[in-house]
């Protein structure tokens, strides 16, 4: 949408908007793009300084996980896929970079208000906040997120623009709100009558440039045959602390399936999906 408005250049090198130059030591004269960190080619990996900061606050700014070094692999920018949550966590900075705003305030006001979406990522910004569900690992409580420190505060030492946290997935929301975004990128941009992307763009998302591991890989997304017998699959899966979730879609038939679990098994089949998520998709998917 930013891309759409002018705000965002997907292959500008991301330093322009995070106000820090991010630069692989390897490769010091290649940018950085947010295609790359959106295909998971960036070369930036989840290091050492990062696991330990992304849990922990108050939190490590973005100069002192760079300073602290351990984020790149060798390989050019753009040249090979590694899935990294730390790359994706930094859309969050580059979306503040874009609008000059908090990424959990824009996020609120032109994503989840015009979609009806009673979501967000911060505890705060729930209507139905008695309604947030507790994260639970072999029957213990490995999350509490009702009582967590998921307010505006925890972020205030990070400047505008290089917020690394939060859009790495940490989003609140329930199924059927999720399955809204589902339904605009397995369509043509709308939903319910907003027209929220253009078909171009939908169609940029959904395109797989190169496979990986068997799979597609698109913008944010995977495209999979593995999931479902005779049906191309795109979406992306998740797990932390003891929850699985996923939203997978065929824009051939324009349907697909959003999950949440709670405390559901880890167990992956041959080709990295989640058992729940197979056995799950293929019942929604049953003749």
């Amino acid at each position: 949408r930013l891309q759409e408005e002018g705000l965002l250049d997907l292959d500008e090198d991301i330093s322009n908007y995070i106000g820090l130059d991010i630069r692989s030591p390897y490769f010091p004269d290649v940018p950085i793009t947010t295609r790359m960190l959106m295909q998971h080619t960036s070369g930036i990996v989840d290091s050492a300084a990062y696991a330990a900061s992304s849990d922990n606050p108050p939190y490590c700014t973005l100069q002192e996980l760079v300073d602290a070094g351990g984020m790149f692999t060798s390989s050019k920018p753009g040249s090979r896929f590694r899935y990294t949550n730390f790359g994706a966590g930094l859309m969050a900075g580059i979306i503040e970079g874009a609008t000059g705003e908090r990424f959990y305030d824009y996020m609120q006001h032109a994503v989840m208000e015009p979609l009806d979406i009673d979501g967000g990522y911060l505890h705060i910004k729930i209507r139905a906040h008695d309604q947030v569900a507790n994260m639970y690992r072999n029957g213990r409580l490995s999350y509490d997120l009702k009582n967590s420190l998921r307010r505006e505060g925890a972020y205030d030492n990070l400047p505008l623009g290089s917020l690394y946290l939060l859009g790495h997935g940490d989003l609140i929301i329930s199924a059927r709100d999720l399955a809204k975004f589902g339904m605009i990128l397995a369509g043509n941009g709308t939903y319910h009558g907003l027209s929220f992307l253009s078909p171009a763009s939908v169609n940029e998302m959904n395109t797989t440039y190169f496979t990986s591991g068997g799979n597609g890989v698109g913008l944010s997304q995977i495209s999979t045959d593995t999931l479902v017998q005779g049906r191309t699959l795109h979406g992306h899966s998740g797990s932390a602390y003891g929850m699985i979730s996923g939203m997978y879609f065929d824009p051939e038939d324009q349907t697909g399936c959003a999950y949440i679990t709670n405390g559901a098994d880890k167990i992956t089949d041959q080709s990295g999906n989640y058992t729940m998520a197979v056995y799950l998709l293929r019942l929604a998917y049953a003749d």
